[in-house]
């Protein structure tokens, strides 16, 4: 195959990935590669995405908000594998990367559930039991000991 054709069929399939996003979300897909970059980088070099007249000429998280908020559009209505670290968002073909992205989130719910579940505790005697936190409480609780034995 030549060089050519290939880059013919990778156009195709880029071309086909893309057709049902919006014309932000090919803009910050398109700015994703096995390079990190930031939230900021992608905001500065989309500026539209996100701003209001408003804003202009001012500091503000608008954009950068809107594009976490297209990432995880990019994520869950187009399933486009977008990792992401310290460093920013990427692609990755490395099978650990993508272990070692979805156990971060994991550890990050279980503490997330876990404050929420402390705030519970101390408030359910004012406001009473609730069928949905005595779930997750037992849930993390069996978590808990799972990861004791190991």
């Amino acid at each position: 195959m030549n060089a050519t054709y290939g880059l013919e069929l990778f156009e195709l399939a880029l071309r086909k990935e893309t057709e049902s996003m919006t014309e932000a979300e090919r803009a910050v897909y398109a700015q994703l590669s096995e390079h990190p970059v930031t939230q900021k980088q992608i905001a500065e070099s989309e500026r539209w995405i996100g701003t209001h007249p408003w804003h202009e000429g001012y500091e503000s998280d608008t954009t950068t908000r809107s594009v976490r908020q297209i990432v995880q559009d990019l994520r869950t209505k187009h399933k486009v594998p977008v990792l992401s670290d310290r460093r920013g968002y990427f692609f990755s073909n490395d099978e650990e990367q993508r272990k070692a992205f979805l156990e971060r989130h994991v550890r990050s719910a279980i503490a997330s559930m876990k404050t929420s579940i402390e705030t519970y505790n101390s408030m359910k005697h004012i406001v009473g039991e609730n069928a949905f936190f005595e779930s997750m409480l037992e849930l993390i609780n069996r978590e808990d000991n799972v990861q004791a034995e190991l």
